[in-house]
C-alpha cells in the first residue's frame, strides 16, 4: 500500500481521535491512531479495487474544494502548510490522497443509489407503535441576559451584578434587548443577541425554568438569580406542547431507514469484496 495515503489517514485519525499533529501523541495514542489509519487504508484499498470504482469519476474540481475546505480550518495559510509538514504530508500527497479518499467514499454511495425509500405503509407502522418518539413537549424561545458573579472582579460581586442587572431591567424593552445583551451579556450566546433557541422543560436552571414556563409570549421577566449570576430573560414565542403528524414525521423516519439501510448495504457490499479476494487469492495458490 502506498504511504501517501497512510500519511493522510494517520493525520486523520490523529486528528479526529486525540485532536493532535502525530507528534504530539503519547506512544499508545500513536499505536491506536496507526491502528485506526491502517483499517482505514485497507478498506479504501478494498473499494478503489472493486468493480464498482471504475464506474465513478472523480473531478479535479471536488479534490480542489476539498483542499480548500481543509485550508479554511486554520487561521493562516501557512499553518496549514506547516501542519501538512508536521505531519509528513506536501500538497501534492494531500491531494493524491484526497482523491483516493473521495473516490471511495463516491462508490460508496453508488452502491447505494437504488435503495429504495421506506414505504408509507412500513413508517405508519413504526409511527403507531411508537407514539412517544412524536410527541412534542411544550417548548418556548428565549433569549437571556447574564451577568456573572465573580468576586476576583469588582464589578461583578454579587453586590454590583444585583444593581447592574436592576438598571438594566429598568430600560429593556422587546426593541432593544438584542443590543443589550450583545453589549452587556457575559454569555457567549451574547454574539447571538442572547438567542437561546427553543428550550423545553428541564434545559435551563431551574430558576429560569420556573419563570420561564409561568411567562406570556414576548415578556421580559424582572432579575433572576441562578448559580452563575443574574439574567434577564425574553420568552420570545410559546409553542404548545403537541404530536407530530404521520405527514411531517414521514421525512425524518424514512431519512433514518434509509442511513441505516446505506449502513447495512455497505457492510455487506464490503464482506462481499473480502469473501471474493480471499477466493482470489486461493485460486491463485492453486494456478501458480
Amino acid at each position: 500500500m502506498s504511504n501517501v495515503p497512510h500519511a493522510y489517514l494517520l493525520m486523520k485519525a490523529s486528528l479526529a481521535q486525540f485532536g493532535l499533529n502525530l507528534q504530539q501523541l503519547k506512544p499508545e495514542q500513536l499505536a491506536q491512531a496507526e491502528r485506526a489509519a491502517v483499517n482505514a487504508q485497507q478498506l479504501q484499498q478494498r473499494v478503489l479495487n472493486s468493480a464498482e470504482a471504475s464506474k465513478v469519476v472523480i473531478g479535479a474540481s471536488q479534490v480542489e474544494q476539498a483542499i480548500s475546505e481543509l485550508q479554511s480550518r486554520y487561521p493562516q495559510v501557512e499553518e496549514f502548510y506547516d501542519s501538512l509538514t508536521v505531519n509528513g504530508l506536501d500538497l501534492p500527497q494531500l491531494r493524491q490522497a484526497l482523491r483516493d479518499e473521495i473516490h471511495s467514499e463516491t462508490v460508496l454511495d453508488y452502491i447505494c443509489k437504488d435503495l429504495p425509500d421506506l414505504s408509507q405503509e412500513q413508517a405508519l407502522a413504526y409511527y403507531d407503535k411508537q407514539p412517544e418518539k412524536f410527541s412534542q413537549p411544550e417548548r418556548r424561545r428565549v433569549s437571556h441576559i447574564l451577568l456573572t458573579i465573580n468576586d476576583e472582579f469588582p464589578e461583578n460581586t454579587a453586590e454590583q451584578a444585583l444593581a447592574r442587572i436592576t438598571e438594566l431591567a429598568q430600560k429593556i424593552t422587546t426593541d432593544n434587548f438584542v443590543h443589550l445583551a450583545k453589549r452587556y451579556s457575559e454569555c457567549p450566546s451574547a454574539m447571538r443577541g442572547g438567542e437561546l433557541g427553543f428550550s423545553h422543560q428541564g434545559q435551563l436552571y431551574p430558576e429560569l425554568d420556573q419563570v420561564l414556563f409561568g411567562m406570556s409570549a414576548n415578556d421580559i421577566s424582572a432579575p433572576i438569580q441562578s448559580e452563575i449570576g443574574y439574567h434577564l430573560i425574553w420568552c420570545h414565542e410559546i409553542m404548545p406542547a403537541h404530536t407530530v403528524s404521520f405527514a411531517q414525521a414521514y421525512p425524518q423516519i424514512n431519512q433514518a431507514h434509509m442511513k441505516r439501510a446505506r449502513v447495512a448495504k455497505q457492510k455487506q457490499w464490503l464482506a462481499e469484496l473480502v469473501v471474493a479476494n480471499r477466493e482470489q487469492t486461493q485460486r491463485d495458490k492453486v494456478l501458480s
